[in-house]
């Protein structure tokens, strides 16, 4: 049951972010609302399902690009699904690299404002760092202590 209520949030996400592509760009076109409904949905279920995939089979690609194969990937997917709903329109690959960015940006956006998305993370510093990090027993949290070296102290002196 949750895993259909993160579906259904993911697809009302997607759709509100495919529409703000189709009003920021004109090479971006829906013709009817089923169309963008449709593309939405399909987007929702591809990014939960066959993506995950997708990105394990690439993975040397992404790293040896230092990351810069994931815009493309969904660039790629985005204009498959364009292939697959019939009057949903990209004109050229780059323009759907560019649409997928703006996607991406605005589902993040969207799901944190409605809590299905969170970031986590702290950073501490200082002479308690290492005895507040041992105090928490939350798994996610990454400490990072910084200390500065004797030879860089001496220098500033």
């Amino acid at each position: 049951m949750i895993m259909i209520k993160r579906l259904f949030l993911l697809w009302i996400a997607t759709t509100a972010a495919l529409w703000v592509a189709d009003g920021a760009f004109d090479s971006v076109r829906f013709k009817t609302l089923e169309s963008l409904i449709l593309s939405g949905f399909l987007l929702a279920l591809v990014n939960q399902t066959i993506k995950p995939l997708l990105l394990l089979v690439t993975l040397p690609i992404t790293v040896l690009s230092f990351g810069l194969a994931l815009p493309v990937i969904n660039g790629l997917v985005l204009l498959a699904i364009a292939g697959l709903v019939k009057d949903f329109e990209i004109d050229g690959f780059w323009m759907s690299v560019v649409c997928a960015l703006l996607v991406s940006v605005v589902s993040f956006l969207i799901g944190l404002a409605t809590g299905n998305t969170a970031l986590r993370g702290q950073f501490r510093a200082g002479p308690g760092a290492r005895r507040r990090a041992e105090d928490d027993t939350d798994p996610n949290v990454i400490d990072v202590e910084v200390r500065e070296r004797d030879s860089d102290r001496e220098r500033l002196r």
